[in-house]
């Protein structure tokens, strides 16, 4: 499981290859998920060098933000969580979730975790 926690928060990485990237903002849920991302935060800065600043709120808290912050456009937001079955449509017709499709992940490197 850790190693899938890794390899989300390294998405990030390979959607913005080249923008060398020293810090990403990452918001979570108070959530069992959350947790777990949370804890692979460290091994995710040691092997990448990459900051990671984590807010984490309350579910309808965290939909409350994202919704702010994305509506206004003013959001520096990075990586988020989300709740497909409470705000998937919401943020998918505003279009706020970015398909993956586009991207070329053959020449994705396998991250180093344990």
């Amino acid at each position: 499981m850790k190693k899938l926690i890794f390899v989300v928060l390294a998405v990030f990485l390979v959607l913005n290859a080249g923008a060398q990237t020293k810090e990403i903002r990452v918001l979570l849920a108070n959530h069992p998920y959350g947790d777990l991302i949370k804890s692979a935060i460290p091994e995710f800065e040691q092997a990448i060098g990459i900051k990671v600043n984590l807010e984490q709120y309350q579910e309808s808290q965290l939909s409350t933000k994202l919704a702010t912050e994305f509506a206004t456009g003013s959001s520096t937001i990075d990586v988020f969580m989300t709740r497909p079955l409470q705000e998937a449509k919401m943020s998918y017709k505003n279009g706020w979730y970015q398909p993956l499709t586009t991207y070329n992940f053959s020449d994705f490197q396998k991250m180093p975790c344990k």
